[in-house]
Order: C-alpha cells, then sequence, then structure tokens
C-alpha cells in the first residue's frame, strides 16, 4: 500500500463529554446523547448499568469495529461483519494495565482481517491513545 497513506488520513474534531453527579449515579452527556454512568460494582455499584471502565472497554471496541467498517470500504472490501471484544485489566490506583481484544470477521479470509486490523491500528484515536500510553494489548484475529 505505498503511497497510499493519503488514502487513510482522518482528521477529528475535538469530543466534549459533561458528568454532573445524579444520585447514586453519575449523568454523562456526550453527542447529544446523556446516558447514567454507576460506580464499579466493586465500589458499591448495582449489579447493572454502565460504569467508567466498562465505558472504556466500550469505547475501544466500538471505535475498533467503526473503524474496521471504514477501513474495509477503503480497501474495497463490502458485505463484511465483524465483531470486537474488549477484556481490560484495571486495578485501582494502577489503571490499565493490559488489553485483550478479539475480533471476529464475517464475510473475509484471515489474510484480509489481519489487514483491515492492521490499518485500523493505525487510525483508532482509542487503541492508540491507549497504547501509546504503555498499555500492552493482546490480539486475536479470528474468521467465521
Amino acid at each position: 500500500m505505498a503511497g497510499s497513506s493519503e488514502k487513510f488520513k482522518i482528521v477529528l474534531k475535538p469530543v466534549t463529554a459533561e458528568a454532573v453527579p445524579s444520585g447514586d449515579a453519575v449523568k454523562v452527556t456526550t453527542g447529544g446523547v446523556q446516558i447514567d454512568v454507576y460506580p464499579e460494582r466493586e465500589a458499591g455499584g448495582p449489579e447493572r448499568g454502565l460504569t467508567p471502565l466498562g465505558l472504556l472497554a466500550a469505547s475501544l471496541a466500538s471505535c475498533e469495529v467503526l473503524m474496521s467498517r471504514l477501513v474495509g470500504r477503503m480497501l474495497g472490501y463490502n458485505g463484511f461483519d465483524v465483531r470486537v471484544a474488549v477484556t481490560a485489566d484495571v486495578q485501582v490506583a494502577e489503571g490499565l494495565r493490559s488489553l485483550s481484544i478479539r475480533y471476529v470477521f464475517k464475510g473475509v479470509d484471515i489474510d484480509t482481517a489481519n489487514l483491515i486490523v492492521s490499518k485500523v491500528k493505525e487510525l483508532c484515536p482509542v487503541y492508540n491513545s491507549l497504547v501509546r500510553n504503555g498499555v500492552s494489548v493482546e490480539e486475536n484475529v479470528e474468521v467465521e
């Protein structure tokens, strides 16, 4: 793909989020959407509900899916599906230590899936924010 780096250049605008207390939760607003975020279960939060750490993992998983679809289209691959599962190892006071990312593609072969993932890792701002700050990442790419 020599000479095609411009094809993969994406310029993002700044993102803003606001959080305000609301009972046991925090109301978070971003992108015109409001969600309730709760403490981690180990810190007294409820059994169900979005937590800050869950949102961190969800941010990475969703960015990887969105970027996979975008990169696939840029490379001329249409009609494939991808699922991404992220597991984060986080400890209080130590922060995020490591991530495990599982990509499952349907509708492309393993070489194409690996190509898409390699480009996604160059582009995904969430992935790069974590990796560039020393988070260890284990990846597994599969096809169905």
